[in-house]
């Protein structure tokens, strides 16, 4: 095991612990990193196990031979800051975070993905330290914010998913009537599309389903064949490991009064949504804009999910546009814009968009059309 040179110019690691001491009442000296997805946040490296300790002074990422080599050849690349110390895992790798911590007896750990056996073992490794939670809120609160870099990425993922989005209705126009056309079938067109056109993965389970089923917001395709009726999809593309996620409702066939009527509703709330969200808004209020107006359309109760949830490296993050969100939406989160009607035993709408929280109103990602489709 090589040494531990800690530094003392500033770098990516030593500003984040600062920016988490800045936000935070809890006193703590370093702050132990154990989540696959915060890892990837501090890093901009992805991995399924490892760990990462930040001190003032010092960043380690220590990792196994799994991934040692390709975390090398990250950093060669740019990926990883040059400053961030990578470590091959072994039986002295308690030793090395000691080293690190050196005096400071506070560490900070993710209490939120830690299972009690995990805490119950860091605790005996770090005997003569104190363990403290708050790790996973504040670096939550950090996330939340997206830079230049992450924007970028989930703008790429959106547009990826709108041509998903243009390909698919021309798919399903071709296939009409045809038994092969079932929900499992237009998901799955979807997700290989994506994959084929840049996609590093699917952001979360492709959702496409029809007739009643679009009644149930997180419906699950099946073998099924494509009804007459609404037709939800929901669906995102992850690039360079950040999500993307949009929902339309089309409808197969004539719509009767009702269904235009319903549709209608959902596609003015949203509307009145975006054009209220900025940031120094709080998440209720901006939820209560489109709430209300659902239920001034005579559809109070049917509105039963949040109006939409912050998303970056995952596809639900903090904070929300909610009616429990108190939390002030800060300058630069992307949250999705996704307001529902669903009347049980008959039909649902969903409309969402993803957008970018600006200081003076946001910017919409999303660029497929919402006027209702009729295929």
């Amino acid at each position: 095991m090589k040494n531990i040179d800690k530094k003392t110019d500033n770098f990516a690691a030593s500003d984040m612990l600062r920016k988490m001491k800045e936000t935070s009442d809890a006193e703590f000296d370093s702050v132990l990193v154990v989540s696959e997805v915060n890892r990837r946040y501090v890093t901009h490296f992805p991995s399924s196990s490892g760990y990462v300790f930040l001190s003032d002074d010092a960043c380690a990422f220590i990792t196994d031979f799994r991934y040692y080599e390709s975390a090398k050849k990250a950093q060669e690349k740019g990926v990883i800051p040059h400053d961030v110390q990578i470590i091959l895992q072994d039986k002295d790798m308690w030793n090395v975070f000691k080293r690190i911590a050196g005096e400071k007896k506070n560490i900070l750990v993710e209490e939120e993905y830690l299972t009690l056996s995990d805490f119950e073992k860091i605790k005996k490794k770090f005997a003569k330290y104190t363990l403290l939670p708050g790790a996973s809120a504040l670096i939550s609160k950090m996330r939340a914010q997206k830079d230049e870099n992450e924007i970028k990425n989930i703008a790429k993922a959106q547009k990826i998913t709108d041509k998903a989005f243009e390909y698919i209705v021309s798919f399903i126009s071709d296939n009409l009537g045809k038994d092969m056309l079932t929900e499992e079938r237009v998901a799955l067109e979807i997700e290989y599309f994506m994959r084929k056109n840049g996609a590093s993965g699917i952001a979360f389970d492709t959702i496409a389903v029809s007739g009643r089923k679009t009644a149930m917001p997180h419906g699950v395709p099946d073998g099924t064949k494509i009804k007459k009726g609404f037709l939800t999809l929901d669906f995102g593309a992850k690039y360079g490991g950040y999500c993307s996620d949009m929902t339309r409702t089309l409808c197969i066939g004539k719509p009767t009064e009702k269904m235009r009527d319903v549709y209608d509703a959902v596609l003015c709330a949203q509307r009145e949504a975006l054009e209220y969200i900025r940031a120094g808004k709080t998440g209720k209020q901006i939820d209560a804009v489109a709430r209300s107006y659902i239920a001034k359309r005579g559809y109070d109760g049917t509105f039963g999910h949040a109006l939409g949830h912050s998303l970056g490296l995952e596809i639900h993050e903090s904070p929300t546009f909610s009616p429990s969100c108190d939390k002030i939406i800060p300058q630069n989160a992307v949250l999705s814009v996704e307001p529902g009607i669903y009347i049980e035993n008959g039909f649902g709408v969903r409309i969402e968009d993803i957008v970018k929280v600006t200081e003076n109103g946001c910017e919409n990602f999303t660029k497929s059309g919402k006027e209702l489709l009729i295929l």
